[in-house]
């Protein structure tokens, strides 16, 4: 006798269920597990959606299911139940929200080393100038005056000094993982994200300069 796991996925929507939520939350907890043993968090999540992207499907959903502790036979049974075209949306939704996620730590990875970057700059008046000059970076891009690529590449430059032993390679990861976002749910998304995370968290920050002159 078998000792497969069998669930009667009864309704379409509790396969996609099982799929865009149990399995997509554990895959979205181990990535997060390993994101932060490197120095560039973003990277595990391009690496994932990268996996997604040209790996056989369902194999790939498994795999990475799997390695999350979900039950293999679960993933297969809830895959079955869907049709090409639902299996098509349940990826998609997959993997924005693993590039949504992916994006947001990016946002917050580069406000935190932009903020260290700048408490190492003792003139009040050249940190107020350094984050002055990358929110005008941030603001062209979401006003479309800029890419992403512009954007990721000015604040690469800009942190070189504080990040000398980062892989240069992890700036053109986080590029693509904004442009996976980008595909997946529209430009607007990944300006959303610049906006409410990026460029909100910096503004905070600024903020707390207003008035504040060196003698």
């Amino acid at each position: 006798m078998s000792d497969a796991t069998y669930i009667d996925y009864s309704t379409v929507e509790e396969a996609k269920r099982k799929l865009e939520v149990d399995v997509t939350n554990k895959v979205l907890h181990l990535i997060y597990t390993k994101a932060w043993e490197g120095d560039a968090p973003w990277v595990e999540f391009y690496y994932v959606i990268d996996r997604l992207e040209h790996g056989p499907e369902p194999e790939t959903l498994v795999e990475l299911g799997e390695s999350a502790g979900v039950d293999r036979n679960e993933i297969y049974q809830a895959w079955n139940r869907l049709s090409k075209r639902e299996r098509k949306e349940v990826m998609l939704d997959i993997k924005d929200a693993i590039a949504s996620v992916g994006t947001v730590i990016l946002m917050d990875e580069l406000v935190d080393d932009i903020s260290r970057l700048t408490s190492t700059i003792n003139d009040i008046d050249e940190r107020r100038r350094v984050l002055v000059d990358v929110l005008d970076k941030a603001y062209q891009f979401v006003d479309r005056k800029i890419s992403f690529d512009e954007l990721i590449s000015y604040i690469a430059n800009l942190l070189s000094p504080l990040k000398r032993n980062r892989d240069p390679e992890s700036y053109k990861k986080a590029v693509a993982l904004g442009k996976y976002l980008a595909h997946y749910s529209g430009k607007e998304s990944l300006e959303f994200f610049v906006y409410d995370v990026f460029i909100k968290r910096l503004e905070r920050k600024l903020g707390k300069y207003a008035g504040i002159h060196e003698d």
